[in-house]
């Protein structure tokens, strides 16, 4: 083969590689299915809806938005019955009518990310409708009741979404609807964390879809959470004033430090921490069992202390809520399954984390789950901890971190 011909052949490559890069999106949207542009025609409505034009879009991970979502009533046989049962309706140009299931962003600890709706054109809106609000969040829960997840999976998240959409400084409430089905105790953050929700601008009425009046309609409903937040500490310092926890009230509390009380998986000898916080230099030292506070009090409590210990379990979660450069010590005992977590979590809300392993640990409780020692009580050696709290009593008392 001559030199020429090599050089025409490479040409020709160069030339079909380049007209393959320039075409490529026009390629690649002709041989989607149709499930897939459905999916391409939510992203455009997201894009369009959402302010700043953001929404994700990766292995699932889609957050959706479209007008006019309604909660309608429609007969279906359940084990060969009629029953009346409650349906998710998008009246809207954008999509072929029918029934799609949408996979949406959302907790990994959820087995209801996604979404089963009905599609019809925008030409089928019932005449005479009366919108709820401007806006519902569709929302999957996790267990809620817990103060780590209810966090973790449903506030940060629907804070940066409601940011980005525009809807957190709104002048209409936003209504909350959730996936999860009541009796499977999904849905307790209504009653245990909804003060917090309500910070949100959200409506006082939220609950799962299932639940709602016939025919109630949103003139937008947004589908799936997730954290976009280029600093978490956004959220706290959105939340302290909403619950007039000022800087005054913080700084008022100069090197406090809060041990957390457990009555399950507890510190045996709490008395001895407070004892050797004592020692180190630290003059306002409390025990809280944060069970026996209201939501307002426990996040209180966390934003005016300086130093939060405890044993890995969700109370630590309130420590995000400390004053940046605060330090949180966490326990546990990973040679026996139980191993530090918060202390990646915190440490993303300007909170210094530090780690102990403790040794002395009782034998499992019985009926154990699948970790035997998770439910086990400890015994703080003071050579396990005393040496860190003097680091951090010096760190603070000189105003630097570590």
């Amino acid at each position: 083969m001559s030199a020429k011909t090599i050089i025409v052949i490479c040409l020709f490559l160069i030339t079909i590689l380049i007209f393959y890069e320039l075409n490529l999106p026009k390629i690649s949207l002709s041989i989607l299915t149709k499930a897939s542009l459905f999916q391409k025609n939510g992203k455009t409505q997201m894009h369009q809806r959402l302010r700043n034009g953001i929404y994700l879009s990766a292995e699932n991970q889609t957050i959706y938005s479209f007008p006019n979502v309604c909660i309608e009533t429609v007969l279906q046989k359940v084990k060969g019955k009629a029953s009346s049962v409650r349906i998710v309706v998008v009246y809207d140009n954008y999509t072929d009518p029918g029934k799609r299931r949408i996979s949406v962003a959302g907790s990994s600890m959820t087995p209801w990310n996604h979404w089963d709706i009905v599609f019809k054109s925008e030409s089928e809106l019932p005449k005479n409708i009366t919108y709820r609000t401007k806006t519902a969040f569709f929302i999957s829960p996790t267990n809620a009741a817990n103060v780590f997840h209810f966090f973790y999976d449903e506030f940060i998240p629907l804070y940066s979404i409601m940011k980005i959409s525009g809807n957190l400084n709104s002048d209409s409430k936003v209504q909350l609807v959730y996936r999860a089905p009541a009796r499977q105790g999904y849905d307790q953050s209504r009653s245990k964390y909804e003060s917090l929700l309500f910070s949100l601008n959200a409506d006082r009425f939220h609950d799962v879809f299932s639940n709602y009046p016939e025919g109630t309609c949103f003139r937008n409903g947004i589908f799936g959470l997730k954290t976009i937040l280029q600093r978490k500490r956004d959220v706290v310092d959105y939340t302290l004033p909403r619950f007039n926890i000022s800087v005054e009230d913080v700084l008022s509390r100069n090197n406090s430090v809060t041990i957390s009380y457990r009555r399950t998986r507890k510190i045996l000898n709490i008395n001895d921490l407070r004892t050797w916080a004592h020692l180190v230099g630290f003059k306002n030292v409390q025990i809280v069992d944060f069970e026996r506070f209201s939501v307002l009090d426990q996040m209180k409590i966390a934003a005016t202390s300086n130093v939060f210990i405890g044993v890995q379990g969700a109370a630590l979660q309130w420590s995000m809520f400390m004053p940046e450069g605060s330090h949180l010590i966490e326990i546990a005992w990973p040679q026996k399954g139980w191993i530090f977590v918060y202390y990646k979590v915190i440490s993303e809300f300007g909170i210094n984390c530090h780690k102990v392993v403790v040794t002395n640990i009782t034998e499992p409780r019985q009926g154990g789950a699948s970790i035997p020692h998770k439910w086990s009580d400890v015994t703080v050696k003071r050579e396990e901890i005393f040496g860190l709290l003097q680091i951090v009593y010096d760190s603070l008392h000189k105003n630097k971190t570590i």
